[in-house]
């Protein structure tokens, strides 16, 4: 099977199974690049030399069982073995045992259902970057983990949590990557979320590195800066409560999927509102971060002076990495299209604020991560 280049992350598949492949593939390839193997033997030999970011094992797959594909795996260095999900069709199967006792990242039971399969998928994906991160040195390492140490906070908040927004991780993420920048490190820290899956989490630290770039060159004060990146971090949290398949869906999105992803604004709110302590232009940035001077923005459609100018900053930081932004649909535009598509927004964006934030994009201290 050839290793044709793609920017979709691959995933492999390890099931003698026709149907089930089929299964798999269907809910999987929108998203990721699949590569599927009946025979366990061929599977083993193709990851010898390549390295998928995550590899699925069924217990039935021949000629090598399951049990013996697991074992296989498990004697392969740890740099070069991916990380590995046991699939079996019952929950008390001894396959899922062993599967967990060498070392598999996670197991699933059989019928898989689509929303927990690509969950399972995604985090091992991300926990392979977050690990990367460990070689990196400290200031980007430090803004990275806080981060990711904050996003994974605000997931338990969507998933059912009660408690209100931890500002104190927000503080601590925002002032992490404020030094990244003054340090000259953005580069790495954007060079650090390149494979990471959760686009959320990816898209809100992009746009609070550029916010905090941002925020220096318009020579800000210390608590506007911090503001401004804290608005960064929490401007999309709403994306988090929005479905995988929906936030990722190739094509165009029908008109109740479109409704559906205007609503983050409202989720983020929602989120926000348990919170006393978050500072009011931190809110104004969330709220208003797709509002359009012209009118045309959502939620509230306001107009001209009405949009705070934090949230205008971030509206132009949110457009030019939605539009540079590497998605499993689409290759990322250049930093250079991207912006030729801002400038022929006219006024629905704040066209001096857009002069002030295009130079910022040729900064060497960015590297290429702002448009990989």
């Amino acid at each position: 099977m050839p290793d044709a280049p793609s920017h979709k992350t691959t995933i492999a598949v390890v099931d003698s199974n026709a149907r089930h492949i089929a299964v798999l593939t269907e809910a999987l390839d929108p998203f990721y690049r699949v590569m599927s193997f009946a025979d366990s033997e061929d599977a083993l030999d193709w990851l010898r030399t390549n390295r998928p970011s995550a590899l699925l094992v069924d217990e039935d797959v021949q000629p090598l069982s399951g049990t013996s594909t697991i074992e296989a795996l498990f004697r392969m260095p740890a740099a070069r073995r991916p990380p590995v999900i046991g699939v079996a069709a019952e929950r008390t199967s001894p396959f899922l045992d062993l599967a967990r006792r060498r070392g598999a990242e996670a197991t699933l039971v059989k019928p898989l259902h689509r929303a927990g399969l690509i969950r399972a998928v995604s985090d091992r994906i991300n926990a392979l970057v977050e690990t990367s991160w460990d070689d990196y040195e400290s200031t980007p390492r430090v803004a990275l983990k806080a981060a990711a140490k904050l996003f994974a906070e605000l997931q338990a908040r969507f998933d059912g949590a009660e408690e209100p927004i931890p500002f104190d991780l927000v503080n601590e993420a925002g002032a992490a990557l404020i030094k990244a920048v003054k340090f000259d490190r953005v580069g790495d820290v954007l060079y650090g979320l390149r494979f990471h899956d959760n686009y959320p989490f990816v898209h809100c630290l992009r746009v609070a590195a550029l916010l905090a770039k941002f925020g220096m060159e318009m020579k800000l004060g210390s608590e506007d800066l911090a503001t401004l990146t804290a608005g960064g971090l929490l401007h999309d949290i709403g994306k988090l409560a929005i479905p995988y398949p929906v936030l990722n869906k190739p094509g165009g999105l029908s008109y109740e999927d479109t409704q559906l992803m205007k609503s983050h604004v409202a989720r983020a709110a929602q989120i926000l509102n348990r919170s006393t302590d978050l500072p009011r232009g931190v809110r104004m940035v969330v709220e208003q971060h797709h509002e359009k001077l012209d009118g045309t923005g959502y939620p509230r459609g306001l107009f001209g002076k009405q949009v705070n100018d934090l949230a205008r900053m971030a509206a132009i930081a949110d457009i030019f990495c939605a539009l540079t932004d590497r998605r499993p649909y689409k290759a990322a535009m250049t930093a250079k299209e991207a912006v030729t598509v801002m400038q022929d927004m006219g006024f629905a964006i704040d066209v001096r604020l857009l002069g002030t934030f295009t130079p910022i994009l040729v900064d060497p201290s960015l590297g290429s991560g702002h448009i990989d």
